[in-house]
């Protein structure tokens, strides 16, 4: 568990557009993976003064959200005190609702892939946060299986927030080279349009491993997954089988052929038209589809 470059980023920019971390949760006592030229161009870019900041690189994060984020309070969650965090509880029961509304921040730097119990684990992590509080997920989506019990896709925070009284500031894929994510050069990223707005599904096959970043501010305080959401294109009566042409073609705008091509392509053996919708599928869940996936500024 621990903090990266481009979570630093996320939540730099978090701050500059006016959120506070005076009172910050981390889900899992946080360590820091950003190099010292990474850190400086940290620096650089959000104008911080870093000249009495001292850190150990895979040290614990707290003086870097102290430092850089202008947190007050810094605690930590975890099952058990091994890392030292000052609030010891098991993600997967319901936490006490003395600690319900408590923090302006609360992060997650990559638990909620490791608990069993995830529907409530990420409650608690929503019930963690005060009204136009902070939720932040940084965890595992595409090329990551056995890292832990889950990969998460963009389309679930999206119904999460928007379900349970937040709202979705922002969905974005990190993909990087190397299964550590800490590992090598700082990852691309690419912010995902919501499956509902598009009408249809965001699906992404990816070559190299990739994290998902989510945001979203608690707007309205209502009873936490009261009810469970519906996957937006099941909610609007849209799915679409993996051979049914006409919807394929229908809902894909980038498959851009004559309706004389299309007739043609019926014409050919089952196989064989297997084969071209299913390269179209590959192409058409690139990161290189725009309609999905726009690079993160």
């Amino acid at each position: 568990m621990g903090i990266i470059h481009n979570n630093a980023i996320a939540l730099l920019k978090a701050k500059k557009k006016g959120t506070s971390f005076k009172k910050v949760l981390l889900i899992g006592r946080q360590q820091l993976f950003i190099s010292s030229k990474k850190m400086k161009l940290l620096s650089e870019q959000f104008s911080i003064n870093t000249s009495n900041f001292s850190y150990e690189y895979g040290g614990y994060s707290e003086e870097f959200f102290k430092y850089f984020l202008d947190a007050e309070i810094v605690d930590s969650l975890d099952y058990d005190d091994f890392e030292g965090s000052n609030i010891i509880h098991d993600l997967n029961f319901p936490i006490s609702t003395e600690y319900y509304e408590s923090y302006d921040v609360v992060i997650d730097g990559g638990t909620l892939e490791h608990v069993f119990n995830f529907p409530i684990a990420i409650g608690n992590c929503m019930n963690f946060v005060k009204k136009n509080g902070s939720l932040f997920v940084f965890n595992m989506a595409n090329n990551h299986m056995g890292h832990g019990f889950y990969q998460f896709s963009p389309e679930l925070f999206f119904r999460l927030f928007e379900s349970n009284g937040f709202i979705t500031k922002d969905i974005i894929l990190d993909v990087h080279n190397y299964s550590g994510a800490e590992l090598g050069p700082t990852g691309k990223c690419y912010s995902v349009t919501d499956p509902k707005e598009y009408g249809g599904r965001i699906s992404l096959v990816s070559k190299k491993p990739v994290m998902i970043m989510a945001h979203g501010v608690r707007k309205e305080i209502i009873e936490i997954l009261s009810s469970y959401p519906i996957q937006s294109d099941y909610e609007a009566d849209t799915g679409s089988t993996f051979l049914d042409r006409s919807r394929v073609l229908e809902n894909n705008n980038n498959f851009n052929i004559k309706d004389f091509a299309k007739n043609l392509i019926d014409l050919l053996p089952r196989n064989l038209k297997e084969h071209i919708y299913g390269l179209y599928q590959l192409k058409n869940n690139s990161i290189k589809n725009k309609k999905f996936f726009t690079k993160w500024k």
